[in-house]
């Protein structure tokens, strides 16, 4: 069997397809170029989550603003209501 021997790798590595590692010494037999391109896949495969993660976000970010504007319009709605419910009590008391 061959040997590889690897470096230091960066934790970002499989996000964001770095290629800072570097291989001392190459000897790949048929089972580990396998492996490597099963790693890549794997890579590949990472990429696109943190793709479809990061447009998650951006819809709940956009769905949790919404959100809060509808809460906001709606405590000034009932403020509103509130008031004039007041005033036609009021208006209606000093008949």
């Amino acid at each position: 069997m061959g040997e590889v021997v690897v470096g230091h790798c960066e934790p970002h590595f499989l996000l964001c397809g770095s290629t800072n590692c570097k291989a001392r010494s190459l000897d790949l037999s048929a089972n580990e170029s396998q492996l490597m391109d099963a790693m890549h896949g794997k890579e590949v495969d990472l990429l696109t989550l943190h793709r479809q993660v990061l447009r998650l976000n951006q819809r709940l970010r956009a769905t949790e603003h919404a959100q809060e504007k509808s809460a906001r319009r709606e405590v000034l709605l009932c403020s509103a209501m509130t008031i004039l419910l007041l005033i036609n009590g009021w208006f209606w008391l000093r008949r």
